[in-house]
């Protein structure tokens, strides 16, 4: 029975372990990348550009990346700034994410997030 017991618990502790694994962190843009200065969007990461980007200097997105856009939130190729990005690019835009709607009370379960996050696009670079 503590053989039991102890395998159960073992095997719940790596089902989170794994499952925490697999979480893709995600990282809150905005800003500028000064002329000269080189930024890299890294694989299995979310991205979410949540005002004006402005690229000054050069962007390298690596395929496997998403990217997310708030409403006011812009992807600006600035002069002599440049973005690579290698693979097969696909774009999906979604109106209210998550059964959002922007127009509820901000902040309550139907918009929890104020209204800041009532549209977004996300586009996922993929290696060929």
């Amino acid at each position: 029975m503590q053989r039991l017991l102890r395998l159960s618990l073992f095997l719940v502790l790596l089902g989170i372990i794994t499952f925490n694994t697999y979480a893709q962190p995600q990282v809150y843009v905005s800003g500028r990348v000064a002329p000269g200065d080189i930024r890299v969007f890294f694989k299995d990461t979310v991205y979410i550009i949540n005002r004006d980007f402005v690229i000054g200097g050069t962007l390298i997105i690596e395929p496997g990346t998403t990217v997310r856009f708030y409403p006011n939130g812009r992807l600006i190729d600035s002069v002599g700034g440049r973005i690579i990005a290698d693979g097969f690019a696909s774009a999906t835009y979604t109106a209210n994410p998550g059964g959002l709607d922007p127009t509820a009370i901000p902040y309550s379960p139907s918009n929890p997030n104020g209204g800041m996050a009532t549209r977004m696009l996300t586009t996922s670079f993929i290696t060929g």
